[in-house]
């Protein structure tokens, strides 16, 4: 059952990255910056109880200090029983979110124990509605603690220190 929590959890964090806000464990970065655009790299690793590793990398790329896209690629170890469940877990969330303009999501088993998945969200492009409304089917009364984070986006420009302390709490990005 422990398991089953860990990877639901792990499903919750991928909405992170549009909606809710992560704990840090471990943390390095690097930063490359471009005619006022700046590429900022945080990676997370946590170990749980049973030794399984979870990998976090995520990619901020902004112009100006406004948010444009974030990638984040997400390496999970779990026991082998637990893989083919999993993935039809992340299947449902990954054709939901996939119909949603400005997210691109996908999962995949990676050797007997693995599960890589990724997410690319452009700002640019993302259209709050749809958003909130996969957020809502998906979590029900759970969605109306992410609705003024993204009410908020749509009022203003996601600026990278807004992003940061409700997505990179802990993290050290400059």
């Amino acid at each position: 059952m422990k398991k089953l929590l860990a990877i639901v959890i792990c499903l919750v964090m991928i909405i992170g990255v549009t909606a809710c806000g992560n704990e840090n464990n471990n943390s390095s970065k690097s930063n490359k910056k471009s005619a006022g655009s700046e590429t900022l790299t945080c990676v997370k690793t946590e170990v749980d109880e049973d030794g399984n590793k979870t990998e976090e990398k995520v990619v901020v790329k902004t112009k100006k200090g406004i948010v444009q896209k974030v990638n984040q690629t997400t390496i999970m170890e779990t026991e082998s029983e637990y893989i083919e469940m999993s993935l039809t877990m992340f299947e449902g969330f990954v054709a939901k979110f996939n119909e949603v303009k400005g997210i691109t999501m996908k999962a995949e088993k990676q050797g007997e124990n693995v599960i890589k998945q990724e997410i690319e969200i452009d700002y640019n492009k993302l259209d709050i509605a749809a958003i909130k409304k996969v957020v809502e089917e998906l979590f029900g009364d759970l969605a109306k603690d992410s609705d003024s984070l993204l009410t908020s986006f749509e009022k203003d420009q996601l600026t990278f220190e807004n992003f940061q302390a409700e997505n990179l709490e802990g993290y050290t990005c400059n």
